[in-house]
């Protein structure tokens, strides 16, 4: 939901001659009341259906305007599995203005995205001349729910009706849920699914310079005035305790320095979350014991006296998680954390490790005596468990450890069944569907790395063998049919200096057995420098090779499609000296994919005043 300035309790709170943006205390306050409401109506008027568990976050528009992003889990009963249940939540057409004038109007105002596409190509929603949200939607008779995508919501040829002189039908509509948008008139929002969008930053050098700039912290009037009246940013109906999972005698403990004796008193007085597990169990009927990752459910953990207490009250609201453990890094470890998934009423390290009355030397015995190591089930059950926390980078890693270490008999069924969470952060692009390959590559790319350090393939567990030469970031792959037109329309257009140039710089890239390659491109202001390169870039892209342009500053960068600064490209620090090297090690696909001897992957570098490219 985003905050209509145009409210009733906003517009008739202004003093004379004021308009919202002269209030940001007021802006905030209605805003803070509306959110109240919708909440209530969410979670305790059950409007759409009933929750058993939400999380919100409020953020702010670079304009200034409040909003919230908010998550709903239904009860099974509750969640819409079919399309007359998802008809009944969500609306995705233009209301008639003769049955509903008032719901016309609201959702012709609020609700209609863009212009964009040919008509605005400068719309923030725009990339490579496509519509990121893929507006306009395409029509359907009726709501049609695939996989684990959106559901194609009804969207029926209702004919054209004409808002700020441009002609917009169904197709242009943001879903909605009618009795929302008319009790709270502003942009409401509603979807059958959530995509939560994750960055996982590899190296602190290896940023994006044009998004840290763009994402500068800047704190609107209305945002400060949030902040002054102590409002949440923030708020989730359940809690998450965290559960130590250590081996006897390697816990971890906090000090002061200055004070040692202090911190060797308390770890020997206190205990951990599992030790102080242990003692519970201990004087605690067997009927009433439970599961180490279920204890929160019941017991509350004090952290002034080191001890678990019988909870009170909110257990329903209370999430059990014990910290997950890489059994590449820590294998006993992880072995320990699998018998704490399975075993009750344990009042020791000991007591863990003996199954059947027989007391096995390490937890893995323990595990393998249980049956835990003998399917594929421990194995589905560890990617299970860390797709809840773990970035795809890990999981990618982990997967291959999985391969080597685990020998699971069916990988590609693993495969299958969790590629989506392999391959999440090379999803977000406009292209992507659920057999994206390029994705699939990437991923196979970065698993096949790992495997090659424990001298294995790909093929080797009957996955596919990832293409060779692939870009490092999906960002890196474009389309290829849309470049090629675009570049063919674009060479149309040079004038003579500039396709002089383009011919020259072709024929050089076609010509291996020239021994210099590189061009100087120089010129005033204004004079189609940037143009000629969108054109080579166009070009080669459209020739299903691989361009990256580069440039010395973040502004110019900018201006090319896929442009990264050098210091991001190259993996330089940003201050450079006589005596800078890059963090780029040699080895590195990095590395390989900047190589500029090989003329499948060009480099443009641009300062704004002059050029050079490979």
């Amino acid at each position: 939901m985003t905050c209509n300035p145009k409210w009733d309790e906003v517009m008739e709170n202004l003093q004379p001659g004021q308009t919202p943006e002269f209030r940001p205390d007021l802006v905030a306050r209605v805003f803070h009341i509306k959110l109240k409401e919708l909440l209530n109506d969410i979670c305790k008027r059950h409007i759409l259906g009933t929750p058993v568990a939400n999380v919100y976050v409020i953020e702010f528009q670079k304009r200034g305007l409040p909003h919230v992003h908010i998550l709903l889990i239904l009860k099974v009963d509750c969640k819409p599995k079919d399309p007359e249940r998802v008809n009944k939540l969500v609306s995705a057409e233009i209301p008639d203005i003769e049955i509903c004038p008032r719901l016309h109007a609201i959702v012709t105002r609020h609700m209609i995205h863009g212009p964009c596409g040919e008509d605005n190509l400068h719309s923030p929603c725009m990339a490579n001349r496509k519509c990121t949200k893929k507006f306009p939607k395409q029509f359907h008779d009726e709501t049609v729910i695939e996989g684990k995508s959106y559901p194609l919501y009804r969207r029926r040829n209702t004919g054209e009706i004409t808002i700020n002189n441009k002609k917009i039908d169904n197709r242009w509509v943001v879903p909605y849920n009618p009795a929302l948008s008319l009790t709270y008139n502003c942009h409401l929002n509603v979807e059958g699914m959530i995509v939560l969008i994750l960055q996982f930053v590899r190296r602190l050098l290896h940023h994006d310079e044009i998004k840290t700039y763009m994402d500068s912290r800047y704190v609107s009037a209305p945002e400060g005035a949030w902040r002054l009246f102590g409002f949440d940013m923030h708020a989730q109906s359940h809690s998450v305790c965290r559960l130590a999972v250590h081996l006897p005698g390697k816990h971890s403990i906090s000090f002061n320095p200055d004070n040692i004796a202090a911190a060797c008193q308390k770890n020997e007085e206190g205990l951990t979350t599992l030790t102080g597990w242990f003692h519970l169990n201990g004087i605690t009927s067997a009927e009433n014991q439970c599961l180490y990752a279920d204890t929160p459910k019941h017991f509350v953990w004090d952290k002034q006296a080191r001890k678990w207490k019988a909870r009170q009250r909110g257990g329903e609201k209370t999430i059990g998680r014990m910290y997950s453990v890489s059994i590449a890094s820590d294998p006993e470890r992880y072995y320990l954390r699998l018998l704490l998934l399975h075993i009750k009423g344990a009042t020791s390290f000991e007591d863990l490790r003996t199954i059947d009355g027989i007391i096995c030397e390490t937890f893995r015995e323990a595990a393998e005596r249980m049956g835990l190591l003998a399917n594929d089930a421990t194995w589905d059950n560890t990617l299970a468990d860390a797709v809840l926390s773990s970035m795809p980078t890990q999981l990618r890693q982990l997967f291959a450890i999985i391969c080597v270490f685990g020998s699971p008999p069916n990988v590609d069924q693993l495969w299958d069944k969790y590629k989506e969470y392999l391959y999440e952060d090379y999803s977000r692009h406009a292209n992507h569907n659920s057999e994206c390959e390029q994705c699939e590559n990437l991923a196979l790319r970065d698993i096949q790395d790992t495997l090659i350090t424990h001298r294995k393939q790909c093929e080797d567990f009957g996955l596919r063998t990832p293409p060779a030469n692939i870009p490092c970031n999906v960002e890196d792959y474009f389309d290829a049919i849309a470049e090629e037109e675009l570049g063919a329309k674009m060479v149309e257009s040079l004038n003579r200096a500039q396709k002089a140039s383009f011919d020259q710089i072709l024929d050089a890239m076609a010509d291996e057995t020239l021994q210099s390659r590189c061009f100087f491109l120089d010129g005033p202001g204004g004079s189609g420098k940037t143009y000629l390169y969108r054109t080579l870039l166009s070009t080669v892209r459209g020739q299903y090779e691989i361009a990256l342009p580069v440039a010395s500053t973040g502004i110019a960068a900018n201006l090319l499609q896929g442009g990264r600064t050098y210091h991001s490209q190259f993996e330089l620090p940003l201050n450079l000296d006589e005596s800078s090297t890059s963090n780029m090690r040699l080895t590195s696909k990095e590395a390989d994919a900047n190589c500029p001897a090989r003329s499948i992957w060009p480099a443009g570098f641009d300062n704004g005043g002059t050029g050079r490219i490979w």
